[in-house]
């Protein structure tokens, strides 16, 4: 009994080292632009997370892995239709790592502005708010998309609610908020916010977004 304890830890690291390596194989497979993949419209949550075991974390990566893949044939094969499957492997992902940090930043930057999917990318951020109750940023970009794509400010209110009432929210987030909600905030508001964004968004992944404060400077200069 003693041998076979000890043999399941080895076991476990063989397996997800093994998993690594192919890991780090899909990685540069997706960069070596070598083939396209056939994307699926549904999964099972809970058969994902038996078959991950207590290698879930691993199998998160894999999933993001995927959404990379997707917005990569998205954008470099013009293939924008694939798009409609981000938010089936976001979802996947954060199933599987309900703390995954950079499922919901994505969700808060592509899959709203790329995908042009604001009610998905307000879902996936709402799923932020037990596993993350530390963090203010998502509750607010849940507000924001609510009110800068959904034009429905009852859930905007709500949404920044949230943020506002978070441990570490600065002083200034409930003086934004309350200038969107109240229709007085100016599109400069919004830029300044979208670039802020921006800031802690990869390079690659920062089109959409800088398409949206490209649109709202222009409404702003053709006023």
């Amino acid at each position: 009994m003693a041998k076979k304890l000890q043999i399941l830890p080895i076991f476990v690291l063989s397996v997800s080292l093994l998993l690594l390596l192919v890991v780090r194989e899909q990685s540069e497979h997706i960069h070596g632009k070598q083939q396209l993949h056939t994307w699926t419209s549904s999964s099972s949550p809970r058969a994902e997370i038996i078959i991950a075991g207590p290698l879930r974390g691993i199998m998160a990566d894999f999933r993001m892995l995927d959404v990379f893949a997707i917005y990569y044939e998205a954008t470099q094969h013009q293939k924008k239709q694939v798009l409609q499957y981000l938010p089936v492997y976001l979802n996947r992902a954060q199933n599987l790592d309900p703390k995954f940090f950079d499922v919901y930043r994505l969700a808060g930057s592509i899959l709203a502005y790329d995908a042009h999917m604001p009610e998905a990318s307000v879902d996936l951020l709402r799923k932020s708010f037990d596993p993350r109750p530390e963090v203010w940023e998502f509750p607010f970009f849940a507000g924001f998309i609510a009110h800068d794509l959904l034009h429905d400010d009852k859930q905007a209110f709500e949404l920044m609610s949230v943020a506002a009432n978070r441990k570490d929210a600065p002083p200034f987030l409930v003086t934004l908020a309350s200038r969107f909600l109240a229709s007085t905030a100016t599109p400069q508001d919004a830029i300044a916010f979208l670039q802020g964004i921006l800031k802690v968004m990869p390079p690659e992944y920062q089109a959409g977004i800088k398409r949206r404060i490209q649109e709202l400077s222009q409404g702003s200069a053709n006023k």
